[in-house]
Parts: structure tokens; C-alpha cells; sequence
């Protein structure tokens, strides 16, 4: 349970052990010392993406988010979740797994249904929880969908022609 003799609290880190036993005529044996480590710290997270913005189903390179993650923990983590929430903070879109997250991890900015997610801003965190237990969370990574098309504005200026007949 993380405590020591006094119950007190371990901080993180290894301990060595041994177990011993005697029986009633003192024949002694011991194990040889293993080690045991005390983890009590949510895994560190980072998360990044890009584009910052991106137009789904586009048919520009910018048609897709591309989050890259990198996780450090004392232990192996043994899931993850990547949550997409809305300007509204509701949850859009989710995608987990088991074991240590991807390095990347693609958003096509897309529906179960294959819609596409209406404009706007949206933040992105990955959870990950380790094989003791520990959860962390990534800071936000911001991305907007803008599908908008651009407005192309052509503005003609008068201007005179001289006479070419005479």
C-alpha cells in the first residue's frame, strides 16, 4: 500500500526486500533481495498538432490533424483516450486504446457517420492511465476546422483608352 513500517506514506522511488522464515527447529531460509518500486506519478504528457487548422473532406493538404504524443511514466501505461470537446466544452469525439498511445494520432475531423464537424474551434487531451493506476492529462491542443471557401473579390478599374483612330 505505499506505507512504511511507522504507516507512514513511501515517496516514489525503488525499495529492496527480503522474506525470511524459521521453522520451529531454526532452520532459517531468505530470498534473495528483490526490488519493488513505489509509483505515485501521473504520467507526463505532451500533445501538439498540426495543422492548427485544417478544412475536412478538402482537397488541399490541409484536409486533416495530425496530434503527435509523447508520454513519460516510471510505469507502462496500459490505456489512453484522445478527447475532442467542442467551443462548448461537450464532447464531439473520442478515440482509445490499450497499451502506450500512438505517436500520431490522425483526426479526419469527421462523424461516425462520415459528416463533417462544423466550424470552429476545438480542443484536443490526451488521457493516459498507467499499470498502477496513476491518470494524466495533456494540456489542450487548440484546432479549428474552417471550411469556409474562400471569397474571391475581382475589382476592375475603369481607365481610358486613347483614340486609335485618327
Amino acid at each position: 500500500d505505499g506505507r512504511g513500517d511507522l504507516k507512514n506514506l513511501l515517496p516514489g522511488g525503488p525499495y529492496t526486500y527480503t522474506l525470511s522464515a524459521e521453522d520451529a527447529v531454526g532452520n532459517r531460509s531468505t530470498t534473495l533481495e528483490q526490488i519493488i518500486r513505489i509509483d505515485d506519478i501521473a504520467p507526463e504528457i505532451s500533445l501538439s498538432v498540426q495543422p492548427t487548422i485544417f478544412a475536412p473532406r478538402s482537397e488541399s493538404g490541409s484536409s486533416r490533424a495530425v496530434f503527435t504524443a509523447v508520454v513519460h511514466d516510471a510505469s507502462n501505461p496500459t490505456r489512453w483516450a484522445l478527447k475532442v470537446t467542442s467551443e462548448k466544452g461537450d464532447l464531439v469525439q473520442e478515440f482509445k486504446g490499450e497499451g502506450r498511445p500512438p505517436t500520431e494520432i490522425v483526426w479526419e475531423g469527421l462523424d461516425a457517420k462520415g459528416a463533417a464537424f462544423p466550424d470552429g474551434k476545438y480542443d484536443v487531451r490526451l488521457h493516459v492511465t498507467d499499470e498502477v493506476g496513476n491518470q494524466g492529462k495533456s494540456a489542450a491542443a487548440t484546432v479549428t476546422i474552417n471550411s469556409a471557401k474562400p471569397v474571391l473579390l475581382v475589382n476592375a478599374a475603369e481607365e481610358s483608352v486613347p483614340d486609335l483612330m485618327p
